[in-house]
């Protein structure tokens, strides 16, 4: 595989794993009671849809789901937050 193509494989894999985090952090942010909830709610609810157009093309195009953090994944029902395994700022020691 070329190197450019390896590129575009990390990018994609790098937005669905940051279209997870914020859409994780609209999820628990449309939980607190706050003016601005239902405006969260929406938010996680885009990315939801965003990561499951990403996965059906990815399925149609024969893509492995695993390159892009979305192997066992239903972007529709399951929760939105990175698995430890996929979650690299869990990784960081001390600052």
């Amino acid at each position: 595989m070329s190197k450019s193509s390896n590129r575009h494989r990390y990018m994609l894999r790098d937005l669905v794993l940051f279209f997870r985090k914020v859409g994780d952090a609209a999820d628990v942010d449309s939980k607190k009671d706050h003016e601005g909830a239902l405006f969260d709610e929406g938010r996680a609810a885009a990315y939801r849809e965003v990561l499951n157009s990403i996965k059906n093309h990815a399925v149609s195009l024969g893509v492995p789901l695993e390159d892009l953090g979305l192997e066992g994944f239903d972007p529709l029902s399951d929760p939105l937050a990175l698995p430890p395994e996929l979650d690299t700022s869990a990784r960081r020691g001390p600052a």
